[in-house]
Order: structure tokens, then C-alpha cells, then sequence
């Protein structure tokens, strides 16, 4: 019998995902209480983007994130005081800037050629996504395999202003 599920990355899930989960448990248990008595433990950052809602307004966003739900009242919520990737990690200064980003201490753009200022060396200046996408997919087909080459095309974007233009440049290029 389960006794625990583990739901990661909930940020990106739609709040009806749990409730039907919630649902579902009490269709196939005995018990009437919330997810039927299992453990369930959501795990996710809420710095990161949330569900993606077609043409949705800031509201509708909100709407369907897992803190509308009735779920949230008993929810238990607990917070990593440090990132063990960042704490551990050979470079001190991409850690330093990676924690600087998420405590909002860079400042950035929606501009494509000024994405960050005061930036560190390692990000790159792109002046156009045709760069971008050269840059993140060149060779891509042979060093798919090798994570620190994988790593090394990472694409920060905060703001998810990259993403958009992205997206527009995919739907374009069909």
C-alpha cells in the first residue's frame, strides 16, 4: 500500500493535477481525509516559472497555481535555508551570481543584446535568437550524451523574457 508520493517541480503543475490526485485517492480508499491518509510531498522552488496558461492574464495564472486549492490550508511548508549546488560548486562565482540572481540582486532587460548587466564573463552577448540558437543546439547531435557539454550551453532567463522570443522564432522558422 503507498504510504508516500513525491511530486516534483509543482510550480509547473495546473492545481487541478493534485485535486485530481486527491480525487482519485479517495475513489480507490476507505478513509476521508485528505489525499486518503498517503504522505504526499510536493517539492518545487516558487522562484520558477509557473504553469504556462495559453493567452492567461497574471490572475488566471494565479488561479490555477497549487496555493488556490483547498490542498494549501494543509499544507506544511518547508524552505532550504542553502542550496547544496551552489554551496558545493568548484566555481565561488558562479555560485555568488547564481545566488545573486535568485535574491534579486542583478538587475536585467528585455532587451536580446543587454540580457544582464554587470554580468560576469561567462555570459555570452547575443545580438540575435538565430545566435542563441546556434550557440545552445552547435554539435548538439554528437555531445548529447556528455553532461559538461550540455552544461556549458545552459541558458539563464529570469524572466522568461528569452523564452517568448524563443518561441516566436521556433513558430516562425515552421
Amino acid at each position: 500500500m503507498t504510504i508516500l508520493i513525491i511530486v516534483d517541480e509543482v510550480s509547473h503543475g495546473d492545481k487541478l493535477i493534485y485535486e485530481c490526485l486527491d480525487r482519485s485517492l479517495h475513489d480507490t480508499r476507505a478513509k476521508k481525509s485528505l489525499f486518503e491518509g498517503v504522505c504526499v510531498l510536493f517539492v518545487g522552488d516558487r522562484k520558477q516559472i509557473l504553469s504556462v496558461v495559453k493567452r492567461g492574464s497574471r490572475a488566471r495564472i494565479v488561479q490555477v497555481t497549487l496555493k488556490t486549492l483547498y490542498i494549501w490550508r494543509s499544507v506544511t511548508e518547508l524552505s532550504l535555508k542553502k542550496t547544496m549546488r551552489v554551496q558545493n560548486s568548484s566555481d565561488a562565482n558562479f555560485a555568488t551570481y547564481l545566488s545573486d540572481i535568485v535574491s534579486g540582486q542583478c538587475s536585467f532587460s528585455n532587451s536580446l543584446t543587454n540580457v544582464i548587466r554587470n554580468k560576469p564573463d561567462y555570459v555570452l552577448e547575443m545580438s540575435s535568437i538565430s545566435e542563441i540558437c546556434k550557440f545552445v543546439s552547435y554539435d548538439l547531435s554528437e555531445n548529447d550524451k556528455i553532461a559538461s557539454w550540455l552544461c556549458s550551453r545552459a541558458v539563464i532567463d529570469t524572466r522568461a523574457c528569452l523564452k517568448r522570443h524563443l518561441n516566436i522564432h521556433k513558430s516562425e522558422k515552421k
